[in-house]
């Protein structure tokens, strides 16, 4: 009896190891996939920022100023997605050893959507709706609500393609911003996996292209500023993450300093 004690104790602790293994390599083969795919979104905007810039240094005067136009604006449009990819970078950096500052202020959150859709509407050709009481304020780091929106937006315009919208409500003492889409929406084995970082899923077969970290750096910017993200399905269709952010006190709408500094505890 207690060598057959034994023997059970020993293969369970064998499973365990090989278990704990498993999850090792598939950590691992996550990260490797998600470089090579970081890798080939960088290159691109890269590739095509010294394409253009080339041709224009070596064909400036045989261009008209038409094309000048259009090969300016394809540069400015690929630095600007080149910036925000490293800056999702920088943050996941930031995030997984903990050192990320937030500097919470009182935040326009309909600045905060104008800005987030200026830098996403332009690349996906969408006009994106938007309803947001323009008195509305948050505590919360300015720049990361951005941020958190714009990471919502991209998701929506890749996978919503028309009908992406954004609105805004007040619950207690919160304000829930929800970011909506009428696309596929997300299967159901898959909505405990979408705010994991570099699982980025199949959504619907998409061949939509990804680097599997916008939805988990916006749900970690969100609890860092004692909030929360969350999804729920879009009816009939689509997808709706909702962003819930303490309200600001409407006393001291505009200000503008820091309230607190605090850093990310992951």
């Amino acid at each position: 009896v207690l060598l057959a004690g034994l023997g059970f104790f020993a293969y369970r602790a064998a499973r365990s190891r090989e278990r704990a293994l498993q999850r090792e390599q598939d950590l691992l083969d996550a990260r490797n996939r998600f470089m090579r795919m970081v890798s080939h979104e960088l290159r691109t905007p890269a590739t095509a920022i010294s394409g253009f810039a080339e041709m224009l240094g070596s064909e400036w005067m045989s261009l008209t100023e038409t094309e000048i136009a259009e090969f300016l604006a394809i540069i400015d449009r690929q630095s600007t997605h080149l910036t925000l990819l490293v800056d999702d970078l920088l943050t996941l950096s930031h995030l997984e050893t903990g050192r990320l500052r937030l500097h919470l202020a009182i935040a326009d959150l309909s600045q905060a959507a104008e800005d987030a859709i200026s830098m996403v509407e332009g690349r996906y050709g969408l006009e994106i709706e938007t309803a947001i009481d323009p008195t509305i304020t948050l505590v919360a780091d300015p720049d990361r609500l951005v941020q958190i929106l714009r990471n919502l937006v991209e998701n929506a315009a890749k996978y919503g393609k028309t009908g992406v919208s954004l609105s805004a409500a007040v619950v207690g003492a919160n304000c829930e911003v929800v970011v909506a889409d009428t696309g596929p929406g997300v299967p159901p084995d898959m909505t405990g996996r979408i705010f994991k970082f570099w699982d980025r899923g199949n959504r619907d077969g998409s061949r939509v292209r990804g680097y599997g970290m916008g939805l988990a750096i916006a749900r970690h910017l969100a609890q860092a500023m004692m909030g929360d993200l969350t999804y729920r399905p879009h009816q009939p269709t689509g997808s709706e993450f909702v962003l819930s952010l303490p309200l600001g006190p409407p006393d001291i709408t505009g200000r503008k300093e820091p309230l607190a500094t605090q850093s990310q505890i992951t």
